[in-house]
């Protein structure tokens, strides 16, 4: 027994091995802040963990916390304080805060200026305009917002038609149904670079990966049409019902959505014309890596667009008085 053990482990070493030496770069995970600091969810396809604070490098070392309901922001009070509003900001990596810290962000920004509002970021790096609706039906129930800001990037038009992105990430989509939508792909399946988070055996182990399979970057073959006004209408719709205003932040440009938001009389935050005119006078207002996101300086421009329009919704309700 003990010599066939011996074997059986000296032959999966050496197969180990092989995999490492031949297999290595094909067998190589990409890791990112979703298998780093996420964990793999059937609704999402990933959501932060709970909790969690670690920190994380892309174009600078940030320390990332979650709170108890996952969101990268302070505890949420249990429930709204008559009196002060409560906003509640959904959107991707520029609102989760993609290399900034907590305190520089927009949001927080916000918080320091207006006390009178309570502030809720609960923006996920990398989700659609999907995602988010979804993350909606979620947090609607738990946090009564009174305003809901959605921010909505050009790459949800491709994001709002996937079944798989940011590499080999399973995520729901939906299909039009009639006049209404239909969600699909719910369960979400479990595919390599969310499979990183959940395994101690596949973070470790060539092998087990090899056997597991560790797909490439799939082509991004949308299955559903681009219902991106849709979903921003279908957000809309869901704030109403939780008695919230909404309110729409563009980051960077989309003509097509800025005509939908016009046409249906939503607030519109668009702060590319204040962003690049700062960075006119030679100020960097993005990171020149991935994603092109926000630095401290940008965020500080979108503090300030986002509180104007926030001072003009429902009738002008937030101003302070």
């Amino acid at each position: 027994m003990f010599l066939a053990a011996a074997s059986l482990a000296a032959a999966l070493a050496i197969a180990e091995g092989v995999c490492r030496y031949l297999l290595g770069e094909r067998l190589a995970v990409p890791t990112d802040e979703r298998n780093l600091l996420y964990r793999f969810d059937t609704m999402f396809g990933w959501f932060p963990a709970p909790g969690s604070k670690q920190s994380f490098v892309g174009e600078r070392r940030i320390t990332v916390t979650h709170n108890a309901l996952g969101c990268r922001d302070v505890e949420f009070a249990p429930a709204p304080t008559p009196g002060r509003p409560r906003i509640l900001f959904l959107g991707d990596s520029f609102v989760w805060g993609y290399d900034v810290e907590a305190e520089e962000r927009f949001t927080d920004l916000i918080r320091a200026h207006r006390p009178d509002w309570e502030i809720l970021n609960c923006g996920v790096s990398g989700y659609s305009t999907d995602q988010e609706l979804l993350l909606l039906e979620r947090l609607a129930p738990l946090l009564l917002p009174d305003v809901v800001v959605l921010e909505f990037n050009h790459a949800d038009r491709l994001g709002n038609r996937l079944v798989a992105n940011n590499g080999s990430y399973g995520k729901p989509y939906f299909a039009p149904d009639g006049d209404g939508l239909a969600l699909r792909n719910v369960p979400v399946r479990l595919l390599a670079q969310a499979r990183w988070s959940e395994s101690a055996l596949y973070r470790a182990s060539y092998l087990w990966r090899l056997v597991r399979g560790v797909p490439g970057i799939p082509i991004l073959v949308p299955v559903t049409p681009d219902l991106s006004e849709r979903l921003v209408d279908a957000v809309r719709a869901r704030a109403a019902a939780a008695g919230a205003a909404f309110v729409l932040l563009l980051e960077s440009t989309d003509e097509e959505i800025t005509r939908h938001a016009a046409a249906q009389g939503i607030p519109l935050v668009a702060p590319e014309a204040a962003l690049q005119a700062l960075a006119a006078r030679g100020v960097a207002v993005r990171y020149r890596g991935h994603g092109l996101h926000w630095t401290p300086a940008g965020h500080r421009v979108v503090a300030t667009e986002v509180e104007r329009v926030l001072d003009t919704v429902d009738g002008g309700r937030l101003r302070r008085r």
